[in-house]
């Protein structure tokens, strides 16, 4: 396969990217330099294949996640009221803190 020389230390699979960048850009844009082509086509193919593919999740392990997450989050409700019901004053509590005539 021809390639231009700057594009000769590139990994295989930016250089096939490059190309294919370049290649579609001077159908584009005919009377566009050469080297501006390269140089660009370049730039994209490397932003392009350097990004991070993200693996692919069944959905058997997104319905698992979202139930654990759902799990976690009716766990917090019970936690929090919890707390709000213990924080409320029974009436043996009201008659310990707050002193009501005529009672002990």
């Amino acid at each position: 396969m021809n390639y231009p020389n700057s594009m000769k230390n590139l990994p295989f699979n930016v250089r096939k990217k490059a190309i294919e960048i370049a290649n579609a850009m001077l159908k584009e844009h005919p009377k566009m330099d050469e080297g501006e082509i390269i140089a660009t086509a370049m730039k994209n193919a490397k932003g392009v294949t350097n990004k991070k593919k993200v693996p692919s999740v069944s959905k058997m392990e997104s319905h698992q996640r979202e139930n654990n997450f759902q799990h976690k989050e009716e766990v917090a409700m019970i936690q929090e009221h919890k707390k709000v019901v213990e924080s409320n004053a029974t009436r043996r509590n009201a008659k310990r803190y707050f002193r009501i005539k005529g009672q002990k």
